[in-house]
């Protein structure tokens, strides 16, 4: 087992309190090809060991099927990564163990990450969170339910609304009146949020015809967020949306010269592989003309330059992602063509002959 390839490993700090002892004997024990003793090794004194270790125990889960226990790791591990403030570690351990167990955390541990995502205003990771934590039928820790409710009315209202009928079985009677609340405050929050997508629609179907034709599934994106687990952008309806690293199969980036008009650049980043056909696969695509790169890099003046660190930036974490063409975005030079159809042409078929 590889600990150096691991995703979210890179979150550990170099020095930690705890039993290391522990940590280098299930190492041994793994090195000796013997995982199974070296999970149970740490399995019996979960709580004491260091972040390595409960690392180490996760993917020994994910290897031997035990996903129970490594949900137990998962959740000890981001409970320190959130007493470290390090509320985006925390969340991508969140985020692996929901994608892979296609569970959460207890509902307590739901709550504090939920909780300081909002305060960082991370607003699409807090909804993911509280979407999850509203699907419990828990009913043993009901001030922890409750409190997830009241974010959720503020936050992911229609989420809330959804699943009010079965919540309302869950919640005890005594709490009624307080979820009777919720549900309101989030019916005003839902229909502020409607109004202001209906503007933002009608917009959009006037400026409908500006969009170019493409041979892909393309989503003209603007960017509004670089994090250390995603980005965060809004559609062409101006619909907040997030896209993990995780999800980038393949970046592109190239200019586009047309005659008598201005020159502009894209990055592309391809959601789907390419063995899907060309009118299957998705893409988000950011065009320089709706973005202004150097807001995200304000050291860097020129904009040509801004736009070559946005895409190193997103393949530094997108580390599987595949690069076309191969030596461009580490060489800064930049491919030039006459149209968006012959940009299209050139790597439709090609994009998985080079990383």
């Amino acid at each position: 087992m590889n600990l150096a390839a691991m995703d979210i490993g890179t979150i550990l700090p170099d020095h930690e309190p705890g039993n290391q002892a522990i940590f280098q004997k299930a190492r041994d024990l793994v090195d000796a090809g013997q995982s199974l003793l070296a999970f149970e090794s740490i399995d019996i004194v979960l709580h004491q060991v260091t972040d390595e270790a409960l690392y180490l125990h996760w993917q020994l889960a994910k290897q031997l099927g035990a996903w129970e226990r490594g949900r137990v790791s998962c959740c000890h591990l981001a409970g320190r990564l959130l007493q470290r403030a390090d509320i985006e570690g925390a969340f991508r351990v969140w985020r692996e163990c929901h994608t892979i167990t296609g569970r959460g955390f207890p509902i307590q541990e739901h709550l504090k990450l939920a909780q300081r995502l909002a305060l960082r205003d991370h607003r699409l990771e807090c909804q993911s969170v509280l979407r999850l934590a509203l699907q419990t039928n828990k009913r043993n820790d009901q001030d922890s339910l409750l409190e997830i409710i009241d974010l959720a009315s503020i936050h992911v209202p229609i989420s809330l609304l959804d699943e009010a009928p079965r919540l309302f079985k869950v919640v005890d009677k005594t709490h009624h009146p307080r979820m009777l609340h919720a549900v309101e405050l989030a019916n005003q929050v839902q229909s502020q949020q409607d109004s202001v997508s209906a503007q933002v629609n009608k917009l959009a179907n006037m400026n409908r015809r500006q969009r170019c034709a493409s041979r892909f599934l393309c989503i003209r994106i603007k960017l509004e967020d670089i994090a250390a687990w995603g980005l965060n952008y809004s559609n062409s309806e101006g619909v907040g949306r997030f896209m993990s690293y995780d999800d980038v199969s393949a970046i592109v980036i190239a200019g586009i010269r047309r005659p008598n008009a201005s020159a502009y650049v894209l990055i592309d980043l391809f959601i789907d592989p390419d063995t899907k056909p060309c009118d299957q696969r998705r893409l988000l695509r950011i065009d320089s003309r709706s973005i202004a790169p150097g807001r995200f890099f304000p050291t860097i003046k020129n904009p040509l330059d801004a736009f070559f660190n946005l895409a190193i930036e997103v393949h530094r974490h997108a580390e599987q992602a595949k690069r076309h063409p191969e030596g461009e975005l580490s060489r800064r030079t930049l491919p030039i063509f006459s149209c968006l159809a012959d940009y299209e042409q050139s790597f439709g078929n090609s994009v998985s002959e080079s990383r």
